[in-house]
């Protein structure tokens, strides 16, 4: 038999009123069906539409008209796309029909409006909208080395604010625009090769400030909680197998960006990717992903 296709639903958290079995029922309504490998699911901030990626397109669905668009219009192999602050476009990586290499591309979420923001630089992707929807920072890598970038949303004023580290990722911005986070394996002579979080002051110039805030751990899942407070996990090595590899036990750690201090600690099993903090004013929760060991 062909492989099952997932449809997108749009689920309600608040219970059904009049059920009168007593059972905590909700309400699920299929948004989308028979687009295949849906992922990357977000909302628009004013949670009218929802932009989401299948097979390297970018699509966004209008929920209350149930009205389908692709933003995409000729690119393929398309990736990570996000809505500007304001709802008035959405971010995304594509590659040109014709070209290996992707670059930065701003559109409406009908499609219409598109712009290439990087056709100068090579290949480009990652970009994120700075909390006031003025920049965007994005990653380009060149001579199999990556680099950090922040340019205007029109794709003017680009300021290259690192060059010689290897293994970036993770980056994000802090709630106030003026700082980023990020992991890198290499910064400098001299730096450790493990991933460690760095914080880069972020200005209208090429001045920057950048400050290692973490040691020689596995790092990953960095998320901003204020302006002040940094989530994230920490692998440290606990022992080895059989074949002498090194066994590592996961952490979920808060760190003061500021003092470098660590606040808090969590040993946890295992975890995977897609750890997430509930908004600012529940900062004392948050849910991930963990398998369980079997007994």
């Amino acid at each position: 038999p062909p492989p099952s296709i997932p449809d997108l639903h749009l689920q309600s958290i608040q219970p059904v009123t009049g059920n009168t079995n007593g059972a905590n029922k909700v309400e699920t309504t299929k948004m989308v069906d028979n687009i295949p490998n849906i992922e990357s699911v977000s909302w628009s901030p004013d949670d009218s539409r929802i932009v989401f990626l299948s097979n390297g397109n970018v699509y966004a669905l209008e929920i209350a008209k149930q009205q389908l668009s692709v933003v995409n219009k000729g690119q393929k192999d398309c990736g990570e796309a996000q809505w500007a602050p304001d709802n008035s476009k959405v971010v995304f990586s594509c590659r040109k029909a014709n070209s290996q290499t992707r670059d930065i591309w701003t559109a409406r979420y009908d499609g219409t409006g598109q712009t290439d923001l990087t056709a100068d630089l090579e290949d480009c992707y990652s970009p994120t909208y700075s909390p006031d929807g003025k920049k965007i920072v994005f990653l380009s890598s060149r001579n199999r080395k990556r680099e950090i970038y922040i340019m205007n949303t029109d794709g003017i004023g680009k300021i290259r604010l690192m060059d010689n580290a290897d293994q970036i990722s993770d980056i994000n911005w802090s709630p106030d625009g003026g700082r980023l986070s990020f992991s890198a394996g290499w910064i400098g002579p001299g730096s450790t090769t493990l991933p460690s979080i760095y914080r880069i002051y972020v200005t209208d110039s090429n001045q920057k400030q950048v400050d290692r805030l973490t040691s020689d751990v596995r790092i990953g899942n960095i998320q901003w909680l204020s302006d002040t407070f940094i989530a994230l996990t920490r692998s440290h090595i606990v022992g080895s197998d059989r074949n002498q590899k090194a066994i590592y036990q996961p952490y979920i750690y808060v760190i003061d960006a500021n003092s470098k201090a660590w606040k808090w600690q969590n040993q946890v099993s295992s975890i995977w990717p897609g750890m997430s903090w509930t908004p600012q004013d529940y900062s004392d929760l948050i849910t991930y992903l963990a398998k369980r060991n079997r007994q």
